[in-house]
């Protein structure tokens, strides 16, 4: 109810310890948070000052940024690439020293590695499972339902042929 929710919110506004808060209600989130740690793709950030409506505005714009600056890269890298192809016969030398620019820009720590991809979440999908034979369903249908009247009818000694339920009265046998 709101009252108990209320009062978690103040509670938890007083305390002074990290917390890992779950919760789906974001006026929640929004009144608790003041510190969001994110740990997403191998990579921790920490907003600071920052409720969880601000995290996701900073964190989105954060995410832009970085694949924006990684997209500039990559296509400076494909031109170096497609220059050094063109010009491989003409001017070995000058390819020779704009590769190994390249690489060595590949190497350095200016490098801007490719951000976590956040698209479409997984989705599993498990085939059908194949049909039981009419045996198993038989005997499904019996073992649920009428137990209680073949193993009566087993006690007097009645001859059963059908292949499904032999099967069950070898299992009420060895079950008893």
């Amino acid at each position: 109810d709101l009252e108990s929710v209320e009062w978690l919110e103040a509670f938890l506004v007083e305390q002074n310890i990290p917390m890992v808060i779950v919760s789906h209600d974001r006026e929640f989130l929004d009144k608790v948070c003041n510190k969001i740690v994110d740990a997403e793709g191998g990579i921790c950030s920490v907003y600071d000052n920052s409720n969880y409506s601000r995290f996701l505005e900073l964190k989105k714009a954060r995410m832009d940024t970085w694949q924006a600056a990684y997209n500039a890269q990559e296509k400076k890298i494909k031109e170096e690439r497609k220059w050094i192809q063109k010009f491989k016969i003409k001017q070995p030398q000058a390819c020779k020293q704009r590769a190994a620019q390249l690489d060595k820009l590949v190497k350095s720590d200016s490098y801007v590695q490719k951000p976590p991809f956040f698209g479409k979440p997984f989705k599993f999908r498990f085939p059908d499972a194949p049909r039981l034979s009419p045996e198993v369903g038989y005997t499904l249908l019996f073992s649920n339902f009428y137990c209680g009247i073949l193993f009566c009818m087993l006690k007097q000694g009645i001859d059963l042929n059908l292949p499904c339920i032999s099967i069950i009265c070898r299992l009420l046998i060895s079950k008893v």
